[in-house]
């Protein structure tokens, strides 16, 4: 049996495939193919999606909020750019205090959700 998406070999248990972490919810499991003998998938462990942490965030909005550091922190990289051409004039360290306190007001699963979906591809 293979992963319908990076070909590495599973297991018949394998919720997930622990090289790209496609999940198989619902007991849906790939279709047990042959593959041919000359094929061999890369031994190289594919990266992991990162998940941003909400707190370095919301430490970053309060304090250095003024010069964009938790854009940068997030990969908002146009906006934290932004936040670096305007910080003279004090309305980015307004701005950063209100998103650290929206930061503050989310739970884990909306911060993740609106803040690590560029790099994770399993998020729907």
């Amino acid at each position: 049996m293979y992963c319908p998406r990076c070909r590495y070999p599973l297991n018949a248990n394998n919720t997930y495939c622990p090289r790209c972490g496609l999940a198989f919810y619902n007991q849906q499991r790939p279709h047990q193919q042959q593959m041919p003998p000359q094929y061999r998938p890369p031994q190289y462990p594919m990266p992991r999606p990162r998940h941003k942490n909400r707190g370095t965030a919301i430490i970053f909005a309060f304090v250095l909020g003024g010069v964009g550091v938790h854009k940068f922190y997030l990969g908002h990289y146009v906006q934290g750019a932004i936040y670096v051409a305007f910080c003279w004039t004090l309305i980015p360290a307004i701005i950063g205090a209100v998103e650290g306190t929206i930061y503050a007001c989310q739970n884990d699963e909306q911060f993740h959700y609106i803040h690590s979906r560029r790099s994770n591809t399993n998020l729907q």
